[in-house]
């Protein structure tokens, strides 16, 4: 039995799928060997922001200061964007817990290096979700279609099973990226928690203190360098949906 109308495109179900796998293997092989290169440049100017506004001395061991040149390609390209404006005026309060600005600046930097966590870490996470509900939905779609065209067993596993398993081979590795690396988070998490517990002690030493936020900056900076970051509309998808309630100001972070 032939499939007819629309199932009638999958009757040639091989090509498609073999044409979708060369596609996605030809776009690896030339976007993925820059992106170290431009998650390491990312992370240096978030470094270099995050080093000015939490007044944190820079770490030369761990890594360079980002090229002037590179930044201004990044703010030309920032320019370049149709929501350009809009994007500048919600870069303005970037770390948007009412505490930060009554705190002394030893416990603000904590709070702002909390907000960039919880942020990179619920996003993570949810994207790790999505992309294991779409293996889960392509697997149906394809289990469904293979009964509606009525494919032969053999026919169905030697070809769109066998011929789809790389691609859902790597949407599962991103993934478990994504979850790892929100795992390591949560675990830095908890490093800032008892930081901010010891910050608020009466007789806390603040210069101490401050060494223990380097220590913690440093770790923020070798996670972005290391970690494929999630797409701009996934993170403005989100919107606030991480942002510390107003109801914090009185809270540990």
């Amino acid at each position: 039995m032939r499939p007819t109308g629309a199932l009638a495109i999958f009757d040639s179900y091989e090509a498609l799928i073999i044409w979708f796998v060369v596609l996605v293997t030809v776009g690896e092989m030339i976007l993925f060997p820059h992106t170290p290169q431009q998650r390491a440049d990312a992370a240096g100017i978030q470094e270099l922001f995050d080093c000015n506004v939490l007044e944190l001395a820079w770490n030369d061991a761990l890594t360079r200061k980002p090229d002037p040149k590179t930044i201004e390609l990044a703010i030309a390209r920032f320019d370049n964007r149709k929501d350009s404006e809009q994007q500048w005026q919600a870069l303005k309060d970037w770390f948007e817990s009412p505490q930060i600005s009554t705190l002394p600046l030893h416990q603000a930097r904590i709070v702002c290096q909390k907000e960039n966590i919880r942020w990179d870490s619920g996003q993570r996470r949810e994207w790790a979700r999505w992309l294991f509900i779409g293996i889960a939905a392509f697997v149906a779609l394809l289990i469904a279609i293979g009964i509606l065209a009525d494919w032969p067993m053999q026919k169905f596993f030697v070809g769109p099973v066998l011929l789809s398993i790389p691609l859902i081979i790597a949407i599962y590795n991103h993934s478990s990226e994504h979850k790892k690396a929100a795992e390591r988070l949560e675990h830095l998490e908890e490093v800032v928690a008892q930081l901010w517990h010891d910050a608020c002690q009466q007789d806390a030493d603040i210069d101490a203190i401050t060494r223990r936020t380097r220590n913690v900056q440093n770790e923020i900076y070798r996670h972005r360098r290391e970690n494929v970051p999630v797409f701009d509309w996934f993170y403005n998808k989100l919107g606030n949906k991480y942002a510390p309630p107003s109801s914090t100001a009185n809270a540990e972070p």
